[in-house]
């Protein structure tokens, strides 16, 4: 549902706006300051300074398409705020405000596909009860999404600003609502060629009688597969201006240009949307409308600058200056043998079963993955326009052609890697891994097969060969998802098989799933929100790393490139790196990152974040056809997962490097990006938190560290411990109405924890914590503020209700049968909103989806 940036300022008394007039981007912040305290209480509890800290500017639409503006940089202009503590976009969930039923993104985000899939299957038996069967597939799919809004931001804000940025112009939209985003756009592609030969037999000699049929019945088979699973991608690839524009607010270096100095965050823009609301309806036009077909070029004009230039920006495929991303990921290879043998003996009172697989595979990543040595990815030279591999020239990459720094220089394009068959020649060496999995069970009819009662046991262990890598901060390949499962239980037969009760019990080990780490509570920051990646620990570690280095360099005699957030540190003899660091690889990979904001995008298919994960439940299942033609199915299960070693990897990072960070950080004498000397500054600030400085980002990502320790053992976030199921139908078998069905099934989910209340713990107390006890991490005698994983929040239980009625029957002298079904979903028409998210400043769910109305489904079909 769509995010609340509105109703903090619906609930004010004066509904202000803010009087912008005389301010400009090039404004100081205590000018905007000045002006904002001005304005009373209401504005303050409702509104928060927008900075472009992250873009050239915002590109402005009206609800026609028109722009009413140019191009323009909105900082020292105000955007509203978060309701509760900030941290969090809870759901609107008052149709008065906005549609509940509606998604604001419109047409403005899309996705294509292409693909194609060819293969073959034989069949072979040339002797009896001896089988072969193999087959060859070969499947290639494209897929490209470009964007104005991601699903991910699509929090509705109000215009608060009486004046446009430049402080003179009035604003034709104030009052109105909008949304806003990055304009960007990913591209996929995938190669997956798989092939297969089988031979499978079956042997039954109890039919021989006498000796033999104590030998019993069986059936094996033994299968080799192979496989190669090539995937490229450019993820978050955000639309490039590449002419050379004026904006207000933005220095670009001198020397650079759209050419040489692509991928810089400020040659990048954002679009803002004004849509209606029943508040203000004007066109019915509660969701976005793109203004012109996104498919239709990838270059175009898209404004005017300040200057009154055309801005032309490409949306990432065919850049002629290079792609903000470069491309990832790599080519998995696997050849496996494995084979089973499902064994019976005494009539079937005992059934055996066993089986492994055994696995060579291997993993090539895409070049420009890290390291200290590896491969670099092309980069666009603008001296002779070409895409170069850059080399390393002691602490500097270069290109090798004309020796020139590479800077800020774009990626290699989609559409000329694909041209020149990149996809095939840019891997690095293959890492090679062989692994093994097994499994045996047993299924035990002591008073025969068909007596009561069956009991079952199965143990299995799987080694998981992913489709994709990722590293740990050594630069080790993280382990992934392989683990263990025992599974136990009984059944029990009734009257002819017409009750049949099966009791399961299960417990499973996964090591390393990827993902598995729990949702850490968005942690408040001080002085503000940052949005700063606080809710993952790999991205925390990521900013403070960057920010230290920087701190670093700066110290051994480096400077600022610019007084800009992000700008990088020219110059600096020590970084420090030391030669013989455990986590080097992840070290060396943040000093090359340009920093562009959020760490996630740059980082986010490279570095595993993961937790074992231990799951125990118990399933309960009847089966039941009390008179001919009715059939009942009950389920009922209950399960509880944990979490341990959560983020262990990280930890590790974090262990070590801490008293270093916070050494660095407590430094009130540090160099500035501008003039003068402060608290050591984080390396890149988010447009609403633009004075945090190192320190305070550590302490408040070290609220997440806490939760994340507090989390070992616990009970898994999002995870259903009670679920059930009840399906029943009735088919009529004489009459007139022979041949008609009905039916029905409810569907239980149990209640989920969906994030918990808040504690407060005296810092002193964690004083035993190797990491959290750390001295100079939180002041002395202070208290912190953390989620308290004994009180969570709740998210309510869910009930579903489907209903079915068809008729079924012969036609054409019974040679052909016709099938005719209506299924009705969410039969009750449910509409109570689905709970998603918890918020500890709310102390119950904030963030809801919306159910699926009731539908009708009728289908007809024919079988011959």
């Amino acid at each position: 549902m769509v995010g609340d940036r509105v109703s903090p300022w619906l609930a004010t008394t004066t509904r202000p706006y803010f009087n912008n007039a005389g301010l400009a981007p090039a404004s100081t912040a205590a000018q905007f300051t000045t002006a904002f305290n001005a304005e009373g209480a209401d504005l303050a509890r409702s509104a928060e300074r927008f900075n472009n800290v992250a873009a050239a500017g915002t590109v402005v639409f009206n609800l026609d398409g028109t722009q009413p503006t140019s191009i323009r940089n909105w900082t020292n202009t105000v955007t509203s705020s978060r309701p509760l503590d900030g941290t969090q976009d809870p759901s609107i969930v008052d149709p008065a405000i906005y549609p509940l039923d509606r998604n604001v993104i419109g047409n403005a985000m899309q996705r294509r596909w292409r693909g194609s899939i060819h293969g073959l299957v034989f069949e072979l038996n040339p002797w009896r009860d001896v089988y072969i069967e193999g087959g060859y597939n070969r499947e290639v799919f494209d897929t490209r999404s470009l964007s104005f809004i991601s699903g991910n931001n699509t929090d509705l804000r109000v215009e608060l600003n009486r004046f446009l940025p430049d402080g003179l112009t009035p604003n034709p939209n104030l009052g109105r609502y909008y949304v806003e985003d990055d304009i960007t756009g990913s591209m996929w592609r995938n190669h997956r060629t798989e092939r297969r030969l089988q031979v499978a037999f079956a042997q039954d000699l109890e039919k021989r009688g006498g000796f033999w049929r104590w030998l019993g019945s069986h059936q094996g088979a033994v299968m080799y597969t192979g496989g190669i699973n090539m995937r490229v991608q450019q993820n978050n690839n955000n639309a490039r201006i590449i002419s050379d524009n004026t904006f207000d607010g933005i220095l670009y270096p001198a020397g650079t240009n759209a050419a040489n100095d692509s991928i810089r965050n400020t040659r990048r823009l954002r679009a803002r949307f004004y849509v209606d609301t029943p508040q203000n309806n004007s066109r019915g036009q509660f969701q976005l409308q793109a203004p012109f077909n996104l498919w239709e070029g990838e270059t175009r004009v898209i404004g005017k600058d300040s200057a009154g230039r055309d801005v032309l920006i490409n949306s990432g495929m065919s850049n002629p200056y290079g792609a903000q991303v470069q491309t990832s990921n790599g080519k998995k290879k696997e050849d496996a043998i494995q084979w089973g043998m499902q064994s019976s003996f005494l009539q079937g009172r005992l059934n055996l079963t066993v089986g492994e697989r055994f696995s060579n595979a291997s993993f090539a990543p895409w070049v420009g993955q890290g390291g200290a040595s590896g491969r670099l990815a092309r980069r666009y030279n603008a001296a002779t326009g070409r895409y170069e591999e850059p080399v390393r020239s002691a602490a500097a990459t270069i290109f090798p052609s004309n020796g020139q720094a590479v800077g800020n220089a774009g990626f290699e394009p989609w559409d000329a890697m694909l041209s020149r068959g990149g996809e095939y020649d840019s891997l690095e060496a293959a890492t090679k891994y062989s692994v093994t999995s097994r499994m045996k069970g047993v299924v035990l009819h002591p008073l025969g097969r068909n007596a009561i009662p069956s009991l079952h046991y199965t143990e299995s262990s799987s080694a998981f060969v992913a489709d994709f890598t990722r590293k740990s901060p050594s630069g080790a390949e993280a382990q992934l998802d392989d683990g263990t499962t025992r599974e136990y239980g009984l059944s029990l037969r009734f009257l002819d098989d017409k009750f049949v009760v099966r009791v399961n019990a299960y417990e499973s080990i996964y090591l390393g799933v990827s993902g598995g780490s729990p949702s850490v509570p968005n942690p408040t920051a001080v002085g503000g929100n940052s949005g700063m990646d606080r809710t993952d620990i790999r991205w925390t570690a990521i900013h403070i790393e960057k920010s230290v280095q920087n701190y670093n360099l700066v110290k051994s005699g480096g400077r600022y490139e610019t007084v800009a957030t992000g700008a990088p540190v020219l110059g600096g003899t020590n970084s420090g790196i030391v030669a013989a660091s455990p986590i080097r690889y992840f070290q060396d990979d943040v000093s090359t990152w340009p920093s562009e904001g959020a760490a996630g995008n740059a980082f986010s298919l490279k570095y595993a974040n993961s937790a074992d994960r231990i799951a125990k439940g118990l399933e309960y299942r009847l089966i039941a056809n009390p008179t001919r033609g009715w059939s009942v199915s009950a389920s009922l299960a209950t399960n509880n997962t944990q979490s341990s070693n959560i983020a262990g990897d990280w930890f590790g990072v974090i262990g070590y490097r801490l008293k270093d960070w916070l050494a660095a950080a407590n430094d009130v004498a540090a160099p500035q990006r501008g003039t003068g000397t402060g608290a050591t500054q984080l390396h890149f600030n988010s447009s609403t938190n633009a004075n945090e400085n190192l320190l305070a980002f550590i302490r408040s990502s070290a609220l997440g560290w806490a939760f994340l320790r507090q989390s070992e053992g616990q009970a898994n976030n999002q995870e259903v411990q009670w679920r059930g199921n009840v399906t029943t139908s009735y088919r009529i078998q004489t009459g007139v109405l022979k041949g008609f069905r009905f039916g029905g099934s409810l569907r239980y989910r149990g209640d989920r924890i969906l994030g918990y209340h808040d504690k407060t713990v005296a810092t002193a107390d964690l004083s035993s914590d190797p990491i959290l006890g750390t001295p100079g991490l939180f002041p002395t005698g202070s208290s912190i503020t953390i989620a308290d994983v004994a009180r969570p929040i709740m998210g309510g239980s869910v009930v579903n209700t489907d209903a079915v009625l068809g008729y079924s029957t012969t036609v054409f002298k019974k040679r052909v049968r016709w099938n005719l079904s209506l299924n009705v979903r969410n039969v009750l028409n449910d509409d109570k909103l689905i709970a998603q998210s918890g918020l500890s400043a709310a102390g119950s769910p904030v963030v809801f989806q919306y159910p699926e109305p009731r539908v009708f489904l009728l289908t007809n079909s024919f079988d011959f």
